[in-house]
């Protein structure tokens, strides 16, 4: 990612506008601490990921505290309730090729409530027939997961 911001003078990059550019990687050091954009310092300007998702249950307390942290955290967060909006098959296999057999929450009631036949299936049936086997919260901003909200997870998001 990158920010556009004016440049000095004798700079050959242009915008459309005519007006000069340089182009500087986000988060390159002190001098974009300095930039003004608007009335606004570069440096209270949110650099989060807007596509963060937090899939859960709406009553499982582990999704709250972690939607209210990364909230507080300054990450936009979408949280998507598996039971409720179910995830697709192709989905479900991008988060088992993850996380693999880990994925279900085997400490459940739900889990416990489940036949023995549907106990031995594969994780994609379990999770298909009953999304709310899942181990909760699972969060991806599209290229990091995390399953759970342990140390492990929030040093992850809130660093």
């Amino acid at each position: 990612m990158h920010f556009f911001c004016p440049a000095p003078p004798g700079s050959a990059r242009t915008a459309p506008t005519g007006r000069a550019l340089r182009f500087l990687p986000l988060g390159s050091g002190a001098a974009l601490q300095q930039l003004r954009v608007g009335k606004t310092h570069y440096s209270q300007i949110q650099k989060k990921d807007p596509k963060m998702i937090l899939y859960g249950l709406p009553t499982c307390s582990d999704c709250k505290k972690a939607q209210r942290a990364l909230t507080d955290a300054g990450h936009t967060v979408t949280f998507r309730d598996v039971r409720a909006d179910r995830l697709t098959e192709a989905e479900w296999a991008t988060l088992i090729v993850e996380f693999g057999d880990n994925i279900i929450d085997r400490k459940s009631q739900t889990y416990r409530n489940l036949n023995a036949w549907m106990r031995e299936s594969e994780a994609e049936a379990q999770l298909m027939d009953q999304p709310a086997l899942m181990a909760r919260p699972l969060i991806t901003d599209g290229t990091t997961f995390t399953l759970g909200w342990d140390d492990a997870a929030q040093s992850v998001w809130l660093s």
